[in-house]
């Protein structure tokens, strides 16, 4: 029997990698695509596409979710988006007990935790991981530059660079932000698939070179500093499951500082780990179909590869309305 595959939020960058992706690898895979808009390239690609409420409006995409997986025998289930993630997270006992489809996420305290940089980096400092400072108003001698960030926040966005006392009274006088060290060094992200008790299976660890939008299409695989004892310790404590991306600051004294945990796929680089052979979207699936599979398969080879990411154009008939 052919399995089928639901991909989530199938119209951003990741669910259209991984859709093309699995499909050049396993043509006999049956891949729907979900997504609460129908203007996207994605559904040129997939099996059957199903346009679904966004994952903001919580119970009625709970629903549409579970009646997708329901009225196509669903076998397996990817979300890829980080509030569709989120929210699958919090209700995934109710979609497991309503359905018989497999798939595989963290749970919702650990989404709660990381989203949140405040509780993030003070339990992050507790497991003996390194993570950026808070900066505490009326504290020590404050150094500039400091860097504001969204408390709840994913990558780069709403960041600011704080130069001056001026500066830093103006952001302390709203409650959203929370103001760190400025770091500086090589920025590095690391792809990561943990497995249902929270070993990594594989990892792949790369530079960030040029971003456009958040997303890498330039980046380089280096491991001249490993992480794999610092990614271990963080999935150990927060009972982490599925795709995770992690950034980390590699300081001048070679320090990791790790300041974003992201508990999805990486939304640019994710290619890059594919082609060296930490091909997570293909390990999780064969995860999620219960194989016996060994994790030096999806080893990266670690070679020094780079990445370039380009657009690409597509094309459809749009009858005027």
């Amino acid at each position: 029997m052919r399995k089928k595959l639901l991909i989530g939020s199938c119209g951003g960058l990741t669910g259209y990698y991984l859709i093309r992706h699995l499909n050049h690898i396993w043509p006999e895979l049956i891949i729907y695509g979900t997504d609460s808009s129908s203007v996207n390239p994605s559904k040129l690609f997939v099996n059957a596409f199903v346009q679904i409420n966004s994952s903001d409006d919580e119970r009625n995409f709970v629903q549409d979710i579970i009646n997708v997986i329901i009225n196509n025998a669903i076998d397996f289930y990817i979300p890829t988006h980080s509030v569709e993630c989120r929210t699958v997270s919090k209700n995934v006992e109710e979609i497991l007990r309503k359905t018989n489809v497999k798939l595989l996420v963290s749970p919702y305290s650990a989404y709660t935790t990381l989203e949140n940089k405040a509780k993030a980096y003070l339990e992050l400092e507790q497991i003996g991981i390194r993570a950026p400072r808070i900066c505490i108003p009326g504290g020590e001698q404050i150094n500039f530059p400091l860097l504001a960030k969204p408390i709840i926040s994913s990558g780069s966005k709403g960041i600011r660079i704080i130069n001056n006392e001026d500066e830093l009274d103006l952001v302390q006088k709203t409650d959203n932000y929370i103001i760190v060290e400025y770091l500086k060094g090589t920025e590095y992200t690391v792809d990561i698939l943990f497995d249902n008790y929270s070993n990594v299976f594989t990892y792949n660890q790369r530079k960030r070179i040029k971003t456009l939008g958040g997303a890498a299409v330039i980046s380089e695989n280096d491991f001249t500093c490993d992480c794999i004892n610092e990614i271990s310790a963080i999935g150990s404590a927060f009972k982490l499951k599925g795709p995770a991306n992690m950034q980390f600051f590699l300081t001048q004294d070679r320090t990791m500082v790790f300041f974003d945990i992201n508990l999805r796929f990486a939304s640019g680089g994710l290619p890059l780990s594919v082609k060296s052979g930490a091909d997570i979207p293909v390990a999780l699936v064969r995860l999620l179909n219960g194989d016996s599979i060994d994790p030096s398969q999806f080893r990266s080879d670690r070679k020094p590869r780079r990445m370039y990411r380009c657009f690409e154009e597509f094309y459809e008939e749009v009858n005027d309305i």
